[in-house]
């Protein structure tokens, strides 16, 4: 019995993902959503650049976007294994985590071990290239 498990530069690659998503999280919510003085400059004047992408990110976690998208990323993995799903929820659980979808994305990550431990089919490749 194997199990889905990437190779090494996959996995090089996921970590890197991974990281990319977790400084893009930090950089989105202390950056621009937290920050008082930017958050006051864009409801009065709303003319800087950064401010509708403010405006998205903060529409996108009040619908939980980042943690629904990191769950279905999730399940697809665990349903059928691959890399580009499993980098798909990786990221998605990065942005989840860091922007108030703690919830879903936790559990979406909880899915990722699951399929990254669970048996590969038996017509599938062993390792992902």
């Amino acid at each position: 019995m194997t199990t889905f498990l990437p190779s090494r530069s996959t996995t090089a690659l996921l970590v890197l993902l991974a990281s990319l998503g977790l400084g893009l999280a930090f950089w989105l919510r202390f950056a621009l959503i937290e920050n008082a003085a930017l958050g006051n400059a864009c409801d009065a004047a709303g003319g800087f650049v950064s401010c509708p992408v403010r405006q998205a990110t903060i529409v996108l976690f009040n619908y939980n976007i980042f943690g629904g998208a990191a769950l279905v990323a999730a399940f697809a993995t665990l349903w059928r294994p691959n890399v580009s799903t499993l980098s798909l929820a990786v990221v998605a659980s990065a942005l989840g985590l860091i922007l108030y979808n703690t919830t879903p994305a936790a559990f979406a990550v909880s899915l990722i071990v699951l399929a990254l431990a669970r048996p590969a089919s038996s017509t599938g490749q062993e390792r992902a290239h």
